[in-house]
């Protein structure tokens, strides 16, 4: 029948967002996003009966690797297809760890931890799709010492501090025959000269870090003056 006639579309969100769902209107040469959403038209008998084509774009491909002790987990992104992208990647805390251009040509790996993490996708229309993704696998961890001194006197306490992230063991070392299992310690050296201390600390993991710290001891200094006769 002649007229005027309004084309609307359902459960467009069981398509994944980043998929173009466009309308073509072959008797007007429109292409209208079904996203945006009716389509207005006006129709006479004499259409043809294939004038309306939907088309589809592939969808965005995110897939994950996950973390080890000994390395990063990846994010990997893919776009097949004609469309194009500006995407940012964030941690849990917000802060940026990788963005740029997506697109075919330009498939994009990212190194991430164990974690929650943000992608966010806008194209030139501003059209932005965001997901939300998680790397598994275990948490690395990073030994680290502080010292109140690097340089002591024989006889000297220093206090070490391991300030290591998430660690649930310590293990001291202090290049003297003495340990500790403790994250803060205090140690003094019985002889002068230069101690390599480590730390090895492990996590709920089970992942483990060890660093090293050098220390310089020197012989004490007098403390009282020569009486001269």
């Amino acid at each position: 029948v002649n007229g005027s006639y309004s084309m609307n579309f359902d459960g467009i969100q069981s398509f994944d967002p980043t998929s173009y769902i466009m309308l073509e209107d072959k008797k007007t040469g429109v292409m209208h996003d079904v996203r945006s959403g009716d389509y207005q038209f006006t129709s006479s008998t004499n259409d043809n009966w294939n004038r309306f084509v939907l088309h589809f774009t592939p969808a965005a491909k995110v897939n994950t690797t996950n973390a080890t002790c000994a390395a990063e987990g990846q994010i990997t992104i893919e776009q097949p297809g004609t469309a194009n992208w500006n995407y940012t990647v964030t941690n849990s805390n917000n802060a940026v760890i990788s963005s740029g251009s997506l697109n075919q040509a330009n498939p994009v790996t990212v190194s991430a931890a164990a974690g929650v993490y943000t992608i966010t996708f806008t194209d030139a229309n501003n059209y932005t799709v965001v997901k939300n993704i998680q790397v598994t696998g275990a948490q690395q961890i990073t030994a680290n010492i502080a010292a109140d001194k690097a340089t002591a006197e024989t006889g000297e306490d220093i206090s070490f501090a391991s300030t290591s992230v998430n660690a649930v063991t310590s293990e001291w070392n202090f290049g003297d025959g003495a340990t500790s299992n403790s994250p803060l310690a205090v140690h003094s050296y019985a002889s002068e000269g230069t101690y390599a201390v480590s730390l090895t600390v492990s996590n709920a993991d089970g992942c483990s870090s060890t660093t090293v710290k050098q220390l310089t001891i020197t012989a004490k200094a007098a403390t009282g003056l020569n009486e001269i006769a």
